[in-house]
């Protein structure tokens, strides 16, 4: 699922779980600052909470062990399949309309107070200062200022009203009115989120409520002003307004016995039970992501070293690019179990359609034996040559793909990086008569990567593996442009692979007719936190990177 729909289905949920542990276990209850504060955690929690890998954050931590990572690396030709309108950005569009339209809906609002404080004149009544209205208003605040229009009431009913008014203006009630509206622009479509909005604006009043009667106020006389007041129309959205439409909760909640603390308990088991639950389902989601759908095409060279290679290939299957383990005095642990410990490099690709047997060659010569045959530590590299480049090479026997097979003098340090050049998916230019390469060829440019790609500590803590896909263009001058992250495994893996490539020296272009042209390619480093018999030139990321 996209991260985008995660944060906003989690989000909801936590709004949803808060108001009901308030609607079943608290609304009752006469704390009502406590349930302020509750609402005010309600709407903090619900926004900020999904943001956090709470997944990373309960992993166990591991110390980064000196020989923490393999770093494999392969070229290969991979075009992003060509994308509509799918339905996760439809709701993603529709949902930032809807905050746009909401958002214009506040501003509105917000410009009806403005308009109306315009127009209103500073005045006093005893020791009530006051913005007087002349328009057809019922008495409310915001902010620090109170509006009314005294000729719409009776002389001793303007006490009752400052009072209450007053209160409203010294607990900043009016920010507990604006961070529901901001919330209602962004969760809308969710019941509960207006349910809470209403809480919240009854809750206020509430403790407004309660404030003024233990000033000294009349209850009666309070309660019959409310009933006065409730009859008057034309009320500004946004303040905090002397009437309630459920006139009979407040004036219930007024009479109301105070609840005993006895029941403060209700709130040390609501709180803990809603924002687990909100965690449990965060981290039920935790590591959904959306990626590109991807389609692998075949490419002229593939080094590999898998002796089943040949018949993987012949049934169109992934081949895999393995190094075998080699005995070393500073790994003794591993000559016990050398056939069993390998470290994966690569990932090869899919064949023609074809069934037929590809053509093996071995140093040169046609083999007509199994690659299976040869010891894995003779093997210096295999190549799988396809399509047009096999027919060149090998006429009508290297038609179904031909399996170059090198052997070596000397041994190749296992969770080495094997790169293999390939013709690019180009959206630039296509099929260039010489394709580009590292300058000092691919190896170095692999000892390039060794040594600047830094495993970010993030992503070790998390024990995150697997493999991230770049892009980039080889331009005219051989600089690498236009990177981009075509699939990340996040906790910073894919930034760190931007960086180290940004860094990279430049290749040598691609030429077509002798000129040099612009080449598009794709580059996947697959990265596995995997022991190797020495310490990897990679260091991993200082937590400040």
């Amino acid at each position: 699922m996209n991260e985008f729909l995660i944060y906003i289905v989690e989000a909801n949920v936590a709004l949803a779980l808060f108001y009901l542990g308030y609607r079943f276990f608290l609304k009752d209850l006469t704390f009502y600052r406590l349930n302020r504060y509750y609402f005010l955690l309600a709407f903090i929690f619900a926004s900020l909470y999904p943001a956090v890998d709470w997944l990373a954050l309960f992993q166990e931590r591991v110390a980064i062990p000196a020989t923490m990572m393999s770093l494999a690396m392969g070229w290969e030709a991979v075009a992003i399949a060509e994308q509509s309108l799918s339905m996760t950005n439809v709701v993603e569009y529709l949902f930032w309309i809807s905050a746009g339209v909401f958002t214009v809906r506040l501003l509105i609002q917000l410009s009806g107070i403005w308009r109306i404080h315009a127009k209103s004149t500073p005045s006093h009544w005893r020791a009530y200062v006051y913005r007087k209205s002349a328009e057809d208003i019922v008495p409310f605040s915001f902010w620090k200022n109170v509006y009314m229009n005294p000729d719409r009431h009776l002389e001793n009913e303007y006490d009752q009203i400052l009072e209450h008014e007053f209160v409203h203006v010294k607990q900043l009630h009016s920010l507990d009115i604006l961070l529901t509206e901001f919330v209602v622009l962004f969760f809308w479509y969710n019941p509960f989120c207006w349910l809470l909005r209403s809480a919240v604006r009854e809750n206020i009043e509430f403790i407004t409520d309660r404030k003024v009667l233990a000033s000294g106020v009349d209850r009666k006389s309070y309660q019959y002003s409310l009933l006065n007041i409730s009859t008057l129309s034309n009320q500004p959205v946004m303040g905090n307004h002397f009437n309630l439409k459920n006139l009979k909760t407040r004036i219930m909640m007024m009479n109301k016995k105070r609840s005993s603390t006895a029941h403060l308990s209700k709130y040390a088991l609501i709180l803990p039970i809603v924002v687990a639950g909100s965690l449990v389902f965060g981290l039920s989601h935790a590591g959904e992501s959306e990626s590109l759908p991807m389609e692998t095409k075949p490419f002229d060279f593939q080094v590999v070293a898998d002796g089943n290679a040949e018949d993987k290939l012949a049934k169109n299957e992934i081949i895999h690019i393995k190094e075998a383990v080699h005995e070393d005095k500073q790994q003794d642990t591993l000559k016990k179990d050398t056939a069993k410990k390998t470290v994966l490099t690569g990932v090869g690709v899919k064949s023609d359609t074809s069934k037929q047997k590809p053509l093996y060659v071995l140093d040169g010569e046609i083999f007509t034996g199994k690659l299976d045959q040869i010891k894995p530590e003779d093997i210096e590299r295999i190549e799988v040559l396809k399509g047009e480049s096999a027919e060149a090479l090998y006429g009508e026997k290297g038609k179904h793909g031909v399996i170059v097979v090198t052997t070596k003098g000397g041994s190749k340090q296992p969770g080495s990086i094997t790169i293999r050049p390939a013709v690019a998916q180009d959206s630039v230019f296509s099929n260039p008569d010489v394709s580009p390469s590292p300058i000092g060829g691919f190896e170095s440019f692999f000892q390039f990567v060794s040594e600047n790609y830094r495993y970010p500590k993030a992503a070790v803590d998390a024990k995150v593996e697997g493999r991230v896909i770049l892009q980039f263009v080889v331009e005219k001058d051989g600089s690498l442009v236009d990177i981009k992250t075509l699939r990340d495994l996040g906790h910073g893996t894919g930034e760190a692979a931007v960086r180290m490539l940004k860094t990279a020296p430049k290749w040598n272009p691609a030429t077509r007719h002798g000129e040099p042209v612009r080449v598009q390619f794709t580059l996947p480093i697959q990265l596995n936190l995997a022991p190797a018999d020495k310490t990897p030139e990679n260091k991993p990321a200082n937590p400040s990177d």
